[in-house]
């Protein structure tokens, strides 16, 4: 980006102020991109859609705080809605997957270990055996 600004490549004043916040810049944006790659692994294409306007509504309500920009009381009212209606989605997402998680059979550990037996005509089957190999 330095090459296509007006004051150019060399005439940029390169101190270490300016150096840093560079960098520190870059960083920043690579731990975005980086999330933004690890949610995608770890949840729905819906979910990650999600977090990217999240992350879009935060750094506008953030210039608005920290910086005083102004992008329009429209802008800023969209963004709470946006706020809200993720945190709703997330509310919805996380209620339904301790739903899904209490309908799952538990083990009881304190069962007996003997086997157990069905007797299908003439043959002996252990239920027990066949279900663990399956």
């Amino acid at each position: 980006m330095p090459l296509l600004d007006p004051p150019g490549l060399l005439s940029f004043n390169w101190d270490l102020t300016n150096t840093s916040l560079i960098f520190l810049s870059t960083l920043f944006g690579f731990l975005l991109q980086w999330s933004g790659a690890l949610a995608l692994g770890a949840t729905s294409a819906t979910s990650h859609v999600v977090l990217g306007q999240f992350k879009t509504c935060v750094i506008m309500l953030a210039g608005y705080l920290l910086f005083n920009s102004d992008p329009g009381i429209v802008s800023l009212c969209g963004a709470i809605i946006a706020l809200l209606a993720m945190s709703v989605y997330t509310s919805l997402n996380l209620h339904e997957a301790s739903d899904t998680t209490n309908q799952l059979p538990k083990l009881n550990p304190s069962a007996s270990r003997q086997p157990l037996r069905n007797n299908i005509g003439d043959v002996e089957v252990d239920v027990r055996t066949a279900a663990e190999s399956a």
